[in-house]
């Protein structure tokens, strides 16, 4: 498997099984439902940041928003 390309990640099975159903009702696979959610809460935040899409994301992969402890 290409790990540039794919990652796997655990969640609970509760998280799962919630996953799993959203998906079957839209019709895709729960990976691609997870991607289609994951684009629709960037766009969310970065709507609330008053910044593009595209600027929030780069600056979330960037560090910008991490919480100081």
């Amino acid at each position: 498997m290409d790990t540039t390309r794919w990652k796997s990640v655990a969640v609970r099975i509760d998280a799962y099984n919630l996953l799993k159903a959203e998906s079957d009702v839209t019709n895709r696979s729960p990976g691609n439902q997870m991607e289609e959610l994951i684009k629709s809460f960037v766009e969310e935040q970065a709507k609330k940041h008053k910044k593009s899409p595209k600027v929030y994301k780069s600056e979330l992969l960037g560090g910008k928003y991490l919480r100081q402890i």
